[in-house]
């Protein structure tokens, strides 16, 4: 529900028609934190829109609601959409159909037992509001300050404190049409009280500033009267259009009473050209115009004047609005004046003296025109008169009883503020010390969750690098078994018994070579389970090897091994079978069954980080699509290089390094570097 906003209802203006200026119909305190009467989201989306289009695009606003009340069935939410619909008629100043739509939803609520107190309060806050906002328009201010004391008792009933901020503008708006400046000021600075204390969102305090910026006007105090307009300039890009229409034609009224007639002209324009775009917007347009007309009459453009004066009292006049007609009619009265038109102004003057409650309101202005007029028809003894009242009005508005009790309101403020911010800070320092309690609990959770993350993520690596080195490991004792069937052959074997057995004859040299065999494949087992072993023992076997695999050569066959004095090869540890597998691999493919000299050399050396093994052999040259190669087709070499990927996935920077080098005459040369530095735990 929105109940009235702003009323800029300012008594005793030296431009008085801003006086009945009826505040922004929809508005009404925090929307977001009002309590909605229903549960139908369309609803609420459909009254936010309807105050942010009050007065830009009304005629779709009212299409919305009826097609919505056509479909809706709850009776609360058809009362709510009905008093949404008659509230779109306030902008236009059509009360007529205001009050009809009002009529309809009090007739159902006084009909029905179906509706809660809350729905049921609600609805009479909104209404009884506008209600109070129309009666401002037609000037009567007593009974608007009824109304709306009303409604401040529904939203009581309600708990709708949201919504007080907002009535108490409305009732300082009344109270300044009546002239009690004091309780104006009041009305205002508690509506600033309550907006600070529920922390209402600053454009909400928009036409509090306006309220303030105008009465300290009226009391001619401009230093506090722009201060507050500084605060709602500064509010200016968040102003709907009916609050920048207020801001500028009050702001044009505070440079009037400084006569500085050119800003406030200015300020007026500006007013103008806010609303000019709004065809429903009569009412603020007929109000601005007569704004307008009296100061282009001030700065002597009569013709201006004149246009704008009577443009804006045919509106009013049509209309029947008696108040802003009968303001109207003095400055025709004022224009008759200028130009000469005495008989015409001695009319008027006679026409607006029949209205006393109008002459009342309007006693300053007249007043002062009426001074005018005596000094024009030489009547100076009237004149003098004319302006002994005006000097007391003046000074009855700023007498010194009005002047303590604002004083006394804005202490009272100050001190309310005061004690509203320590209470603010209290409760701010109380919810610092809960987040940073729930901030030490929330980062002392995380701390041990990530502890615990740590501890399973290092458990989980400990457990993969076991399953790594397990597989390491089986994938090397298969590489070694398959090594051992390729070297222990049932060929290799039965070719070299063959042989020896049928030359034995209890010789002890052939029993002392079948010995050597069966030690030879006793080695092979043990290599076969071993991931490295010493240089020393991987040269005993490559030579058991070749005394075993040579001894069908005879004479023609030449071996040589060299190792360097500085490498001590007791404790220096070689992978298993890196030097057997090369030796085999030259004599089986390179050597066997060459003529001729057949040569083989086997050297160690030592180098900067490590050593250098090098086999080379005289005999056909290497033949990879024939023989064996890196490339898998030879179990042998298969192992080595597997056996050295393996190896060197641990050893990131030193690590062993296997190549095989043959020319164009057939000799081959395998080159084998081992680091010093090099680790063979998996």
């Amino acid at each position: 529900m929105y109940l009235k906003t702003h009323k800029t209802n300012k008594l005793n203006l030296v431009i008085p028609a801003v006086a009945l200026l009826i505040g922004l119909v929809y508005g009404c305190g925090n929307r977001a934190a009002d309590v909605k009467l229903s549960s139908d989201p369309e609803i609420d989306a459909l009254e936010d829109y309807m105050l942010d289009s009050a007065y830009s695009n009304v005629d779709h606003s009212r299409r919305m609601l009826r097609e919505k009340m056509a479909v809706t069935s709850d009776s609360a939410d058809y009362c709510r959409l009905l008093t949404l619909y008659g509230k779109s008629f306030f902008p236009s100043a059509d009360y007529d159909s205001v009050e009809y739509y009002f009529q309809k939803v009090k007739h159902y609520l006084a009909t029905s037992t179906h509706y809660s107190p809350y729905v049921r309060n609600s609805l009479l806050a909104d209404i009884c509001n506008t209600e109070g906002n129309m009666q401002m328009d037609g000037g009567s201010a007593d009974s608007a300050i009824v109304l709306y004391e009303r409604t401040y008792q529904y939203c009581l009933l309600i708990n709708r404190t949201s919504f007080l901020p907002d009535l108490c503008v409305n009732l300082a708006d009344a109270w300044s049409y009546c002239n009690r400046l004091d309780l104006t000021s009041h009305y205002y600075r508690r509506a600033l009280f309550l907006s600070d204390s529920l922390k209402m969102p600053d454009r909400q305090k928009i036409p509090i500033y306006n309220g303030l910026g105008q009465t300290y006007m009226s009391l001619r105090n401009y230093a506090l009267s722009d201060r507050y307009f500084a605060m709602a300039d500064s509010l200016l890009p968040l102003m709907s259009v009916h609050d920048r229409f207020i801001y500028f034609n009050n702001r044009g009224n505070s440079y009037y009473y400084r006569k500085d007639y050119s800003t406030a002209l200015q300020y007026m324009r500006r007013a103008y050209e806010t609303v000019a775009p709004y065809a429903h917007l009569k009412y603020q347009q007929g109000l601005v115009k007569g704004n307008l007309g009296e100061l282009f009459l001030l700065e002597g453009k009569l013709d201006s004047a004149r246009i704008y004066i009577d443009e804006g009292y045919r509106y009013f006049n049509s209309s029947g609005n008696r108040t802003v007609t009968y303001y109207l009619r003095i400055l025709q009265m004022a224009l008759a004046l200028q130009t000469d038109h005495v008989s015409q102004a001695r009319e008027l003057i006679e026409q607006t003296a029949r209205d006393t409650l109008m002459s009342m309101i309007y006693g300053d202005v007249r007043n002062r025109y009426l001074e005018q007029y005596y000094r024009q028809t030489g009547n100076y003894r009237e004149a003098y008169r004319m302006q002994q009242q005006s000097a007391a009005v003046n000074d009855s508005v700023r007498n010194d009883r009005v002047m303590e009790q604002i004083a006394e309101i804005e202490m009272r403020y100050r001190q309310d503020t005061t004690v509203l911010h320590r209470d603010i800070r209290i409760r701010e320092q109380q919810a610092d010390l809960e987040n940073n309690r729930l901030h030490i609990l929330f980062w002392t959770a995380c701390s041990l969750l990530l502890a615990t993350g740590l501890l399973f993520y290092s458990w989980l690596g400990r457990k993969k690098r076991e399953l790594l080195s397990r597989r390491y490991h089986e994938q090397l004792v298969r590489s070694r078994m398959e090594n051992l069937r390729s070297n222990v052959s049932p060929h290799f074997i039965f070719n070299v018994l063959g042989h020896e057995l049928q030359q034995f004859a209890g010789h002890e040299e052939v029993k002392s070579r079948l010995l050597k065999l069966v030690h030879y494949l006793r080695h092979s087992l043990k290599a076969t389970d071993c991931l490295v072993v010493s240089l020393s023992e991987e040269l005993r076997f490559v030579d058991e090897y070749i005394r075993l695999s040579t001894v069908s050569f005879g004479d023609t066959f030449t071996c040589s091994l060299d190792v360097d004095p500085a490498i001590d090869t007791e404790t220096f540890q070689v992978p298993s079978m890196i030097i057997q597998i090369p030796v085999e691999n030259a004599i089986k493919h390179g050597l066997s069954g060459l003529e001729g000299e057949k040569t083989l050399h086997i050297r160690v050396t030592t180098d900067t980080d490590g050593i250098c093994i090098l086999v080379n052999d005289n005999g056909r040259g290497y033949q990879p699509d024939l023989h064996a190669d890196s490339r898998g087709t030879g179990t042998g070499l298969r192992v080595i290089n597997q056996t050295i990927y393996l190896l060197n996935r641990r050893n990131k920077t030193a690590q062993i390094s296997f190549d095989i080098r043959a020319n164009q005459t057939g000799d081959t040369e395998v080159v084998i570097h081992i680091p010093t530095t090099y680790t063979y735990s998996l």
